[in-house]
């Protein structure tokens, strides 16, 4: 079974240009992953390296901080879309951490999710520096076939 709740890292965060296919969810709050991933940076949109692509670029594993959402599956089959999901990327169940309370009251807890792993070439862009991803060069070139309007989780 699939969770109900989605990871995301890139242009599905609020503020970022995909956020509107998360309109109907509701945001539970920030979250990041135990430190076994990297991401790359598409130009317009970042892609997130599972395990065995980290480590084939040697890269050191980091956590990955972005934010969770409780969907329904009418939104999981637009993200799927969105993603092409099964050719550019693949859906997988991981756990985050996610912070809950106020600042003075946070308890941590783990949630089991799913996001999207890139599935093309991890040579293929350039690495993400740290662990949080932000639009900065929206006129990037993409890979081809893939248009500049469509997101990534």
């Amino acid at each position: 079974m699939t969770p109900d709740l989605v990871f995301v890292y890139g242009t599905l965060k609020r503020g970022e240009r995909n956020h509107y296919f998360l309109a109907a969810a509701e945001y539970l709050g920030p979250a990041f992953t135990e430190p076994l991933y990297r991401m790359i940076d598409c130009g317009p949109y970042p892609a997130l390296l599972d395990p065995e692509q980290t480590a084939a670029l040697g890269a050191e594993p980091l956590a990955i901080s972005g934010e969770v959402y409780r969907i329904d599956a009418a939104t999981l089959a637009e993200l799927d879309l969105l993603e092409d999901e099964g050719r550019l990327y693949r859906r997988a169940v991981i756990e985050v951490i996610s912070i809950d309370g106020g600042a003075c009251s946070q308890t941590p807890q783990t949630l089991r999710v799913c996001t999207y792993f890139w599935l093309g070439l991890p040579t293929a862009f350039p690495l993400v520096a740290g662990s949080t991803w932000r639009a900065t060069s929206p006129t990037a070139p993409t890979p081809k076939g893939r248009p500049a309007d469509r997101g990534d989780a």
